[in-house]
């Protein structure tokens, strides 16, 4: 018999991190949420009726990263308190909804661990999981994103000790890819699946 990490995880093959369904934060979790930025870049997030299934909620996350080494990001904690880790080595994949205003937006997704001893983030470009590779991958349209976990680099080793799922807009891997560096994405549904 197998102990299962969380009591969420008993009858479902699917753990929703965040739905947005009435709030940013806190996420399904109980971690917080949010949109931020740094290095002089900006970032905002709100909930928008625009969604992939036409109820509930998403999130609208504007950025602008428009000069060098500007960042914005999205980030939603894995547990409470926001210190806290959780073991999430019996799922396989992390998944979302994303559209953009405009097409061709461009992130990474990384995960982030935590331990006593170090802190390792692990991080994908979206385009690598989208079926159009063009300036971005993300379009107007509504996809969904299926990332397996083991993409992510010695992602296997640390997968009980995760604190942080975050989608980060960079001002250098926008320009490196071609995308525009400001713009809005629109995100829904995160989940971990089995």
């Amino acid at each position: 018999v197998r102990a299962l990490s969380s009591p969420l995880a008993a009858n479902a093959t699917t753990l929703t991190v965040h739905d947005f369904a009435t709030a940013v934060s806190p996420d399904n979790l109980g971690g917080s949420a949010g949109v931020g930025a740094g290095n002089g870049g900006t970032g905002s997030g709100a909930l928008s009726a625009d969604t992939p299934t036409g109820s509930g909620n998403s999130l609208k996350i504007d950025y602008n990263v428009g000069t060098s080494d500007d960042y914005a990001y999205l980030f939603l904690k894995l547990a409470a308190p926001d210190t806290a880790t959780k073991d999430v080595r019996e799922y396989k994949a992390i998944s979302f909804y994303v559209k953009g205003a405009a097409g061709g937006e461009f992130f990474k997704v990384q995960i982030t661990t935590s331990s006593s001893a170090s802190t390792l983030k692990s991080y994908v470009y979206i385009s690598d999981f989208l079926t159009s590779k063009t300036n971005g991958g993300v379009t107007t349209s509504w996809q969904k994103v299926t990332i397996p976990l083991d993409n992510f680099v010695n992602a296997r080793t640390y997968l009980s000790t995760i604190t942080e799922v975050t989608l980060v807009f960079e001002n250098t891997a926008c320009a490196a890819n071609g995308s525009a560096t400001s713009g809005s994405v629109y995100v829904d549904d995160v989940a971990l699946e089995t």
